[in-house]
């Protein structure tokens, strides 16, 4: 029930300690060392930190004491901005003069406040209704891992006609057109690439920032 990311990054931290630990048993002190001897940004250690915080608890079972809180230090991270957009109409024209499907995802983030990497690029046909009036995630497909049942506006159903088939078959992706979705750096090497080209984006804005673009149309027309 784990998210690939998250696999993959404790696969990754396994790796490290074997090497770090040579066989030997984990004690607090150890996997302190492990983390405080590394030569990792604060933020990766902070990171590591708390995923094996995580497994203190089931390590008691082992005969582990202690906790590595104490012998580590919590790095505050730093936020990532993604400053809105001031003419969101303007740069969705110039992402459809670079890339249908880049700006498909644009206009998802931006109207149903999707998720560009996990929850776009994942839809299948079978997530929309047969009229494409509303969108639905179930809990395990989304960052909140609550159900969500959008509605798609007039304007994105009007984008969304233009790729799908005729009669598509059950699982096909909205934008490889395969049941096998595009992997999980295609939006982001896309975005790069318009980033490069683009005369009018500006420094911190991102593909989310289509999202938070979104939110705040919603928050001024609603005041929720």
């Amino acid at each position: 029930g784990i998210s690939e990311q998250y696999a993959r990054k404790l696969t990754w931290i396994v790796k490290q300690l074997n090497r770090n630990l040579k066989g030997h048993v984990p004690t607090p002190n150890r996997l302190a060392k492990f983390i405080n001897d590394s030569h990792w940004t604060p933020a990766t250690r902070t990171i590591i930190r708390r995923h094996l915080i995580a497994f203190e608890k089931e390590l008691e079972k082992y005969g582990y004491e202690g906790s590595i809180k104490p012998l580590t230090t919590k790095y505050k991270t730093e936020e990532t901005l993604h400053k809105p957009f001031k003419d969101v109409p303007g740069i969705l024209e110039e992402i459809l003069e670079f890339d249908a499907k880049l700006h498909l995802c644009c206009l998802l983030a931006f109207g149903c406040l999707l998720r560009p990497h996990r929850e776009i690029r994942l839809l299948t046909w079978d997530d929309f209704a047969e009229d494409l009036s509303f969108v639905s995630l179930s809990g395990k497909r989304n960052k909140g891992k609550r159900n969500r049942i959008v509605p798609v506006s007039p304007f994105i159903q009007e984008v969304l006609r233009r790729f799908k088939p005729l009669s598509p078959s059950t699982g096909i992706n909205v934008f490889s057109s395969k049941k096998e979705p595009y992997n999980r750096d295609y939006f982001k090497t896309l975005w790069g690439r318009f980033k490069k080209q683009s005369k009018l984006l500006e420094n911190n804005q991102t593909l989310y920032s289509f999202r938070h673009s979104g939110a705040i149309q919603v928050y001024e027309k609603t005041g929720s």
